[in-house]
């Protein structure tokens, strides 16, 4: 029995950039988090880039294909990101370009054969990160010969219903937008859990601290998933309280789409571990209502 295609849509939160040349894996894998090295052809996976100082200044889907690396990210942060890769490129043989009639789209993918699904709840946990994402990109660049189905594009449609947003949040994938820019380290949004961070590669920015943490053990946050019902807009950088009256932490929404199907909010969240370790989640709120704390795919590893 052969499955449906899936259909393509084509989304305006997305931007990509190509990485080319003979020294292109080299480059990527002295700035990017990921092992970008191992990342074998048609094969995608979320990598952070850092600053000095260890915080993210974006998360790529870093998608490899016969003789490029594509750079997927959010297109109001991706013009600024690729001057920025530019300067270190120095006598490498590396080209990083960005053309803004590129496009992305994707479509669910399906699992041994079963009906596409945004949930990797039911997919085996052994396989989900990083081997599994749910959904596949398709690029439209126009010019460059690449192994990508561009014709696919005519009879694509526009993802009006935040589906690749609402994809991304209910399997606990993170992207750094423009009011989260060098807010967070990779760790807090959990990328070192969904193959996003290397820890055996070698150097990159912010690799010192990322490995700090890890290895010192002085993770303060962690990313959530939740909904909430509220009137007002919530969008990346919104302020998350909690933790009981006597704290003066806060989080702060990661990424947060409506879902029409529902109304409701669904968010991801980077907030205090001491929140899920010594206080009750029910009091944790956005805009003074309450988040209410949805499964992730993953585990997040805190202690009982």
């Amino acid at each position: 029995m052969t499955s449906l295609t899936p259909p393509l849509l084509i989304t305006n939160q997305l931007a990509v950039a190509r990485c080319s040349g003979d020294e292109a894996v080299q480059f990527l894998q002295a700035q990017l988090t990921a092992n970008i090295e191992a990342i074998p052809i048609g094969g995608c996976v979320l990598s952070g880039y850092c600053s000095p100082k260890g915080r993210l200044l974006a998360i790529f889907f870093v998608l490899r294909t016969a003789s490029d690396f594509w750079l997927i990210t959010d297109p109001q942060i991706l013009d600024k990101l690729i001057k920025r890769l530019q300067m270190f490129i120095l006598r490498a043989r590396v080209d990083v370009t960005l053309n803004p009639t590129w496009q992305v789209g994707f479509s669910h993918v399906s699992y041994n054969g079963q009906s596409a699904s945004l949930d990797l709840s039911q997919t085996p946990v052994e396989h989900r990160f990083p081997a599994v994402l749910p959904f596949e990109f398709t690029l439209n660049t126009e010019g460059i010969a690449e192994a990508i189905d561009q014709n696919t594009f005519s009879s694509a449609t526009s993802d009006s219903n935040n589906t690749f947003a609402l994809a991304c949040i209910q399997n606990g994938l993170p992207l750094i937008f423009l009011q989260t820019h060098e807010m967070f380290i990779p760790q807090s949004v959990n990328l070192d859990l969904i193959g996003g961070v290397s820890f055996q590669k070698g150097c990159y920015p912010g690799q010192e601290i990322v490995a700090r943490v890890r290895y010192l053990g002085r993770l303060k946050t962690r990313m959530i998933r939740g909904t909430v019902k509220t009137a007002s807009v919530i969008g990346p950088g919104t302020v998350v309280t909690g933790g009981g009256e006597e704290s003066v932490q806060q989080g702060v929404v990661v990424d947060a789409a409506k879902n029409s199907d529902t109304g409701d909010w669904e968010v991801l969240a980077s907030i205090p571990i001491a929140w899920l370790q010594g206080h009750s989640t029910a009091k944790t709120q956005i805009d003074g209502q309450c988040l209410v704390t949805q499964p992730l795919p993953y585990d997040l590893g805190l202690p009982e």
